[in-house]
């Protein structure tokens, strides 16, 4: 999917930028007026998440709430020309809504907020989530329609009507797309790992795991996250 490099490069490259802070601490973030429209437009998670982290001098957040915003502005400019504006648009908001979990995660670990309610809200962005990838896969349906795709939007149609039908088992899935592989899963590729090698080893600096303060957060979904999802209705997108 279009949005999943967006994804993969937060882990590793918006998060490096904190190396470079030092101790020097952001408190504001200054945005002109285009990046404002932008974001209310095609991002506003992210507005409110700084608007949160100002008030609160959550400093770490707001210089990666930096970070973020010039990568989404990217990832549109590469969408609207490989794309057009309407799937652009959708990459924007579901990349808003992950990095929206991801805060509430860290405000979790960190002891910003309690569980109960950080886990209700990362419930109700799951099922934004999966409203807004419906929303996409349906342009795209309709572009695969005219170019002759006929049995890719068929099989596009049937995962949309699995998502409605099945909504419990697709908010799983789709929390461990987003922030993990499932626990034999995980262990097969640790298994793996050890017989081929690591692709990537993070270095093992304490400031540097400081310095991810979003990107070291996880969530075991039945214990966390699958008692607020059964409070709401997955099948209304």
């Amino acid at each position: 999917m279009l949005f999943r490099n967006l994804f993969a490069s937060f882990s590793v490259v918006s998060f490096l930028s904190l190396l470079f802070v030092g101790v020097n601490l952001l408190f504001a973030v200054d945005l002109d007026k285009e990046t404002q429209d932008f974001l209310k437009k095609h991002s506003p998670k992210i507005l409110k998440i700084i608007s949160e982290a100002e008030a609160k001098k959550y400093s770490e957040i707001l210089i990666e709430a930096e970070q973020r915003i010039e990568e989404i502005r990217e990832e549109y400019k590469e969408s609207e020309e490989e794309d057009g504006k309407e799937l652009a648009h959708w990459v924007a908001r579901l990349a808003d809504n992950f990095s929206a979990m991801e805060y509430q995660m860290w405000k979790i670990e960190e002891g910003n907020t309690s569980e109960a309610e950080g886990e209700e809200i990362i419930g109700e962005l799951l099922i934004e989530h999966l409203g807004l990838r419906n929303k996409m896969d349906t342009e795209l349906i309709d572009r695969l329609i005219e170019e002759g795709e006929e049995e890719e939007a068929e099989s596009m149609r049937e995962e949309i009507e699995w998502r409605k039908e099945s909504s419990e088992e697709a908010a799983h899935e789709l929390f461990e797309e987003l922030f993990g592989e499932g626990e034999e899963e995980g262990e097969e590729e640790e298994e793996e790992e050890e017989e081929e090698g690591p692709v990537y080893e993070a270095p093992d600096n304490e400031d540097l795991q400081k310095a991810n303060d979003l990107n070291g957060v996880s969530y075991e979904y039945k214990k966390h996250i699958l008692p607020t999802l059964t409070k709401y209705c997955l099948d209304c997108h």
